[in-house]
């Protein structure tokens, strides 16, 4: 493709012209290029694009909501304020992604003052979002008493009642009422109430801040049970050890609302457009870059995209934090495995990620997939044994092995495989 300005030249050189361009003077094929750019995933493209494109017309909605967008997917946040500023300045209705850009640089900057004041003249940005924001900036602000009010009030809310009691218990963590904290995310409070992964950590770290290192340690044991895992690993082993763990999981209301944009994300990602959950995770790591199970998330939802460069890139940063952990190792190694890229390097991942997660089917079918890749089917076939017999049902692994047995000769037995495969109704 060839180089155009950045977003951010074509935004300055607007705002110095001062009144739009004629309607006329639109670069309408840069426009197109950057809405099939966007229909792709490809923000990067699509900056470039839309970039060029405002040139021509700095003043047109279309162009800014387009550039918000794909700024915010690409992850440069100064450029996607930036445009977000002059799309809110021509007025108009108030554009959802736009408001995530500007609300985003709000709470970057601590101005909860703003966000709430954004919030009184009506958000954009959905019930839920919009509430637990409101409550933390409520924190952010000191007024405890109106932020649990808050908080309390979500929890009447039908199929928010889970989000409401967890921030609930992180907002009055991050002021050191563990006490409370503990209430809640025990079940004492209002019952058992669910939460993700990151919860369970959360309120390990609070049970060590009451001195209750054998009670996170029994939490622990139940919500994982003794299967290798080096985040659970390190942990057990500091508590183990007595040590104090301070409570990290959200310090304070800044990180509150990143931890909104991630949960409110994550618990959709089965069912929201991918796009969305990334808008979501894009804020998070903005308003928290040291969150690690995080970039994690955000590498899946761009690979499932299909924008493989910053999902490795997000998987990468992933290990960096935790360089053993078994999930990160197998999906970045298969991710390049499937690519045919990097085999070597991939391969290493996957027999590490088996060495710390020995008993999981999909990923033991990973390092025979990464084998039979290599053409090593004699090498392959062992492990793809064994995947098959720990995941019985699962029509890749099933598929994967019909394909190794053709590799060595057992076309008889490949040919059975597929048409189990076939069996368990996979999608195309």
């Amino acid at each position: 493709m060839p180089h155009f300005p950045r977003l951010l030249t074509a935004l300055a050189l607007a705002a110095s012209l001062g009144t739009p361009l004629r309607a006329e003077t639109e670069d309408a094929g840069a426009y197109l290029a950057a809405r099939v750019a966007e229909a792709r995933n490809d923000f990067k493209a699509a900056t470039a694009w839309y970039g060029k494109a405002i040139l021509s017309d700095g003043g047109d909605a279309r162009l800014l909501e387009g550039a918000v967008l794909a700024e915010i997917g690409s992850g440069d946040f100064p450029l996607a304020i930036e445009a977000a500023g002059r799309l809110k300045a021509l007025g108009g209705e108030p554009n959802q992604v736009a408001e995530v850009a500007l609300l985003a640089d709000q709470a970057q900057r601590e101005d909860y003052a703003a966000i709430l004041a954004g919030i009184e003249a009506g958000s954009p940005l959905g019930d839920l979002v919009t509430r637990l924001v409101g409550a933390w900036a409520k924190v952010g602000e000191g007024k405890m008493s109106e932020a649990l009010a808050a908080f309390d009030d979500i929890t009447k809310t039908k199929g928010f009642e889970a989000f409401g009691y967890y921030h609930k218990a992180l907002a009055l963590a991050s002021v050191g009422d563990f006490e409370g904290a503990d209430e809640i995310l025990s079940g004492r409070a209002a019952g058992p109430i669910f939460v993700m992964r990151r919860g369970i950590f959360a309120h390990a770290e609070i049970l060590s801040q009451l001195e209750r290192n054998a009670d996170a340690l029994a939490l622990l044991d139940r919500s994982f049970g003794t299967e290798p895992d080096p985040l659970v690993d390190a942990l057990r082993r500091r508590l183990e050890a007595g040590e104090p763990v301070p409570f990290q999981t959200v310090r304070t209301a800044r990180d509150g609302i990143a931890e909104v944009f991630y949960s409110v994300g994550t618990a959709l990602n089965r069912d929201a457009d991918p796009v969305y959950t990334l808008l979501h995770l894009r804020v998070a790591s903005y308003l928290r870059p040291d969150h690690s199970v995080l970039f994690f998330y955000r590498g899946i939802v761009q690979e499932q995209s299909k924008d493989w460069a910053p999902a490795e890139a997000d998987f990468r940063k992933a290990l960096s934090l935790n360089p053993t952990q078994p999930q990160v190792l197998n999906y970045l190694g298969y991710g390049l495995v499937d690519r045919g890229e990097k085999l070597d390097e991939a391969l290493g991942m996957i027999r590490k990620a088996v060495a710390g997660d020995p008993e999981k089917g999909y990923i033991i079918d990973s390092l025979a997939w990464a084998l039979f890749k290599l053409g090593r089917y004699d090498e392959a076939l062992e492990p793809m044994e064994k995947a098959s017999l720990l995941e019985p049902v699962d029509p890749i692994v099933t598929d994967h092995l019909g394909d190794v047995y053709w590799m060595v000769g057992r076309k008889l037995e490949a040919r059975f495989q597929w048409r189990r495969a076939l069996s368990f109704e996979p999608t195309e």
